[in-house]
This record gives structure tokens, C-alpha cells and sequence, in this order.
């Protein structure tokens, strides 16, 4: 867990009880924790479920549209500022594929170093393509 926050694994562990059938880190503090702002998002791509979503806006997590890089369709992101004042991501999809090719990008950007945004977006894509 990142920031060993109780927080964050207070959120991570009610996701089970609520739809939830993996979860894991990614995102820059993943990827490259060395490079990452100290701000930075912490992020977790989770398969789940409409109930799962319902959960996460019950907890006050605030959903997500603004993304550029993905089609809508694939999942749903919820943000919330813990009390430590970075915000926590939970990026929902039911689509077992996409949260897949998901965790193979981020893995492969990890042993790749990979701590330029643009190289990692463009990783991702190409994975998301195959």
C-alpha cells in the first residue's frame, strides 16, 4: 500500500464486499515511485461491478469523466482527497480484457522505467490495442 495508509486500505479491502473481483496499483506511484509527484494520484484499476461503483459514491467518491485518452465505455473512475490531501483513484471496469491489458501496461512500464507521462500513455494505448 502506498503511504502504508489505513486509509487507503480501509477503501481498498470494503471494495471486496462490494462487487469487486481484483484490484491492483497503478498509475505513476506504481511505476515509478521514485519520479512520481509528491502530489500525484493514487491509483488502482479494479474489476468489478455496477454495485462496486454504487459502493464508491456511497463512500463520497466523486466520479470522473475527463479522460481523453480512453473511450468511456471501458470503465469508471472515482476520486476522493484522503486526509492526507492526495487524492485516492479507484478506476472500475468490468471489462476482465481491458483490466488485464490494464495491469500488463503497468508492469511493463514499471520494468521499463518508463517515468515520462507521454511514453507511458502511448505504452498503454498499444497494449490496449492488441
Amino acid at each position: 500500500m502506498p503511504h502504508n495508509s489505513n486509509e487507503v486500505r480501509e477503501y481498498t479491502l470494503a471494495l471486496w464486499d462490494n462487487g469487486a473481483y481484483s484490484c491492483s496499483f497503478t498509475g505513476s506511484r506504481a511505476i515509478c515511485p521514485d519520479h512520481a509527484a509528491l502530489w500525484a494520484d493514487i491509483d488502482y484499476i479494479i474489476l468489478g461491478t455496477e454495485r462496486t461503483r454504487e459502493h464508491l459514491r456511497e463512500s463520497g467518491f466523486t466520479h470522473e469523466t475527463r479522460f481523453r485518452n480512453y473511450p468511456a465505455s471501458l470503465f469508471n473512475s472515482f476520486r476522493k482527497t484522503l486526509s492526507s490531501g492526495i487524492p485516492l483513484n479507484f478506476i472500475v471496469t468490468e471489462d476482465r480484457k481491458f483490466y488485464n491489458r490494464f495491469v500488463i501496461s503497468t508492469k511493463l512500464a514499471k520494468d521499463l522505467k518508463l517515468t515520462k507521462r507521454e511514453d507511458r500513455v502511448k505504452l498503454f494505448a498499444t497494449i490496449r490495442s492488441i
